[in-house]
């Protein structure tokens, strides 16, 4: 039944979390102190296992992040591990939604929400995900919740922070400009700044920087909405470094609402995925009267070798060799399809390419690596063929 509603229709379906605490930070980026994430002894205990597993590989351990831990602490008590199908619905939005209240805005996290009865089944199941899928991604952060006594969920987030930003406000007033500031993190280079409105402009701002710091005045225009903020930075490739909206004359929202986007079939093999993907690319371009993207298969090709390239290393990158040609390029890494559009959409940078004038071509190439339990992990490439 629901997949003929969703067919038929855009469903919108809002989570309440209104019984959690408010959010504990005011702006983006703020530092909560680690004498307000105080850890469980189960919890200490898989932060422990997690240094462990890195020293196991040889790789740098990633640092405990009380902002992380807290966010993790709340996902544990609204999302709902019991039906798979359910997880790959509407867990992607609520994860991401969550992170920021806490003040998170990573371009790059990767979750692991999984129903466990001991800490041995938290153990095992963390052991594998590091091993198989987080190690290679390059994570420097991450939290850690777990209630084995109630709701018998374990949930773990990691993130890739390429910047360390300054506090930034949620919520300001149409025309009001304020400064943007932060750090680059080791290997991370060339800042630049991206700002979309509620309609989809784009203004690609240059960053002051000098010694790794960087700085500007984000100017936000007198038109109310929802705008994004985007960093990118130069490393192993370009990489979103941050992602956060800025509710300019508007409420900051309480709760996330889900778009449940019509005729997509998750279940489908990556071919499926590959074609239903360009429908959603079409669909946004037919949103602003902007012409179909042809399908070509040259493209298609050369994605799916990337994807398979990507998905062998087990990381997202812009690096690794291809093929040769005049294209523009996304590349995602998701549970589900929604999942990866919807992202891709929000972010400016990537929003840009899916809605350029000049594309006349799109070529889509997804890999799926089953991970268990109803779970697979999507690497998704996209390039688009101009004039």
């Amino acid at each position: 039944m629901l997949k003929t509603a969703v067919g038929a229709f855009l469903l919108f379906i809002v989570l309440d979390l209104a019984s959690q605490a408010p959010p504990v930070v005011e702006r983006y980026h703020e530092a909560i102190p680690s004498s307000q994430a105080v850890l469980s002894q189960e919890e200490a205990e898989l932060v422990d296992f997690v240094f462990k597993s890195y020293d196991k590989a040889d790789r740098q351990r990633p640092e405990p992040d009380p902002n992380l831990h807290l966010a993790c602490r709340t996902l544990c008590e609204v999302l709902d591990c019991s039906d798979v199908s359910g997880l790959t619905a509407w867990e992607p939005q609520t994860i991401q939604f969550t992170l920021r209240r806490f003040g998170v805005t990573d371009g790059f996290y990767f979750p692991l929400v999984v129903h466990v009865e001991s800490m041995a089944d938290a153990r095992r199941a963390l052991g594998t995900v590091i091993s198989q899928d987080v190690v290679p991604q390059g994570v420097n952060r991450f939290g850690v919740a777990v209630d084995l006594e109630h709701r018998q969920l374990l949930v773990v987030v990691f993130t890739r922070r390429l910047a360390q930003l300054g506090p930034f406000a949620r919520q300001v007033e149409p025309g009001e400009s304020v400064l943007l500031w932060g750090g680059l993190t080791t290997g991370s280079k060339k800042p630049r700044l991206l700002l979309s409105t509620p309609e989809g402009a784009l203004f690609d701002q240059p960053l002051k920087e000098t010694q790794g710091l960087f700085w500007t005045h984000v100017f936000f225009p007198d038109e109310a909405g929802e705008y994004a903020v985007e960093i990118l930075v130069e490393r192993d490739g370009p990489q979103v470094a941050s992602l956060f909206p800025v509710y300019v004359g508007i409420p900051v929202p309480e709760r996330p609402v889900f778009k449940v986007l019509p005729d997509v079939d998750e279940g489908a093999a990556a071919g499926g995925l590959e074609r239903q993907m360009l429908s959603l690319i079409n669909r946004e371009r037919a949103k602003r009267s902007l012409p179909a993207c042809g399908w070509s298969s040259a493209l298609a090709d050369g994605c799916r070798k990337y994807s398979r390239g990507m998905a062998n290393e087990g990381r997202l990158s812009h690096s690794l060799e291809r093929s040769a040609g005049d294209y523009t390029e996304n590349i995602s890494l998701s549970t589900s399809l929604h999942a990866a559009h919807t992202n891709l959409m929000g972010s400016p940078s990537h929003r840009r390419n899916i809605l350029d004038r000049e594309a006349v071509s799109c070529g889509v190439g997804i890999v799926a690596v089953d991970r268990g339990e109803g779970v697979r992990l999507l690497y998704i490439t996209q390039r688009f063929g101009r004039k």
